[in-house]
C-alpha cells in the first residue's frame, strides 16, 4: 500500500487545482454533494485500473450525481436495521410505560428498564456501526467497479475480498481514520477562529470544512482502489 501516494496524488494531475476546487464547492452544497460522492467512486475505479492520473474530470456531473445517489441509498440500507430497532425500542418502551401505570414503583421500574434498554441499544448501535464501517470499503469498491447496487450486499464475496488481504485492508482503513481525525482537529481549530468573523468567516469556514471532507474522500477512494488493485494483481479477489 502506497500511503504517500494516496495523500499526494491529488496534486499530480495537471488540472488538479480546478478539479479539487470544483469538488470542494460541490461538497459544500447540500444534495449536489452527492456528485462529489460519485466523483470519489470514479477515483476508486481509476485507481483499480492503474491509471496514472486517477482524478477524473467533472464533465459527467449528472452521471456522478446519480452514482453517488445510488451509493448513498446502499449505505442507508446498511444502516436500516438500526433504524428499525430504534423504532421498535420506542414503540415497546411507550407501550410498557402505558401498561405499567402511574404509581411511583411502576415509574421506578420503568425507568430502570428503559435505562437498561437504552444502554443495550447504544452498545448494539456502536457494535453494528463498527461492523458496517469495516465492511463498507469493500462494498464501495464493488459498487464503483460494477455500478450495481446488489454488489454491495454480496457478503460472501465481500468477506472473501477482505480475508485474502486483511493487512492491506486494515491499513487502508487506519490511514483514512487517522487522516480524518487529524484534518478534523485542524479544521475545527481554523473554523473556530473564522467563526469570530461574521458572515465572511462563516462562509470561509464552511468551504474549508467541505474541502477537507472532499480531500479525505479522495484519500479514502485511493486507498480502497489500491487495496483492490493489489489484490486483483495477486489473483485474490472475485471481481
Amino acid at each position: 500500500m502506497d500511503i504517500q501516494k494516496s495523500l499526494t496524488f491529488q496534486i499530480e494531475d495537471e488540472n488538479w487545482t480546478n478539479k479539487v476546487l470544483v469538488g470542494a464547492v460541490i461538497s459544500a452544497v447540500p444534495i449536489l454533494s452527492l456528485a462529489a460522492t460519485g466523483y470519489g467512486l470514479d477515483v476508486v475505479k481509476n485507481v483499480v485500473a492503474d491509471e496514472a492520473r486517477p482524478l477524473p474530470s467533472w464533465d459527467n456531473l449528472g452521471n456522478q450525481f446519480v452514482r453517488g445517489l445510488v451509493y448513498v441509498v446502499g449505505v442507508l440500507i446498511y444502516f436500516l436495521p438500526l433504524f428499525i430497532i430504534g423504532c421498535l425500542f420506542a414503540v415497546v418502551g411507550g407501550g410498557l410505560g402505558a401498561a405499567m401505570g402511574d404509581s411511583q414503583s411502576a415509574q421506578d421500574s420503568f425507568g430502570a428498564l428503559l435505562g437498561g434498554g437504552g444502554i443495550l441499544f447504544v452498545c448494539l448501535t456502536l457494535f453494528y456501526s463498527l461492523a458496517v464501517l469495516v465492511i463498507l470499503p469493500a462494498a464501495t469498491v464493488r459498487f464503483a467497479l460494477t455500478n450495481q447496487l446488489s454488489e454491495m450486499f454480496k457478503f460472501k464475496e465481500l468477506f472473501a475480498d477482505i480475508r485474502r488481504n486483511v493487512s492491506g485492508y486494515l491499513t487502508a482503513i487506519l490511514v483514512v481514520v487517522v487522516v480524518g481525525i487529524v484534518l478534523g482537529i485542524v479544521v475545527s481549530v481554523v473554523s473556530g477562529i473564522l467563526a469570530l468573523i461574521p458572515i465572511c468567516g462563516w462562509i470561509a469556514a464552511w468551504i474549508i470544512s467541505a474541502a477537507a471532507s472532499f480531500y479525505v474522500q479522495l484519500v479514502a477512494s485511493h486507498m480502497w482502489g489500491q487495496f483492490h488493485r493489489d489484490a486483483r494483481a495477486a489473483g485474490t479477489v472475485t471481481l
